[in-house]
């Protein structure tokens, strides 16, 4: 079994193999499509009606979100940082890299298929191997698809480690 193919299994061999490629800064040049991602849904992001936001699908540069086997869900919430990034959370989103591929709207004329890359982010007041982020915006069709292919758990599905905040 390849390193490749170890760094994706949820065993020992598979940790290890995170373990060595974070240590080493390495970025994985391929997401499978079964790989698990997470974003954190800051309260902002959540309309009167209790409905998420457009605007929680879209980046400055495209969709991002935390590779699940490189990083807790603690880590996901709190943005990677302490304090936490957004203090105010109602929750998290989970979907896989197939989820945002086959939401890709081909027909968009001058727009690529979307795709995952693993983009490790480092600043000066925190770092974030597990990064992800699509190559470009989601259009509002591929939101309308996405929306339905992804997994929600709000205040009233947190684990209760989650909530009420811990930190």
């Amino acid at each position: 079994m390849s390193c490749a193919t170890s760094i994706w299994k949820k065993s020992c061999l598979g940790l290890i193999a995170r373990l060595f490629l974070k240590v080493r800064g390495t970025v994985l040049t391929r997401v499978p499509n079964r790989a698990i991602l997470r974003r954190v849904i800051p309260a902002t992001q959540r309309k009167p009606t209790g409905e998420i936001k457009s605007s929680f699908f879209k980046d400055s540069n495209g969709l991002s979100a935390d590779l699940a086997l490189f990083s807790s869900l603690r880590e996901t919430i709190t943005g990677h940082k302490t304090p936490p990034r957004w203090p105010e959370y109602i929750g998290y989103a989970e979907f896989s890299a197939r989820d945002i591929r086959r939401s890709s709207s081909t027909k968009t004329p001058g727009k690529p298929p979307l795709d995952v890359l693993h983009a490790p982010l480092k600043d000066s007041d925190s770092s974030n191997y597990s990064h992800a982020s699509t190559q470009r915006k989601l259009t509002q069709g591929e939101i309308n698809v996405f929306r339905a292919k992804a997994k929600f758990f709000l205040e009233n599905n947190l684990p209760p480690s989650l909530w009420p905040r811990p930190f």
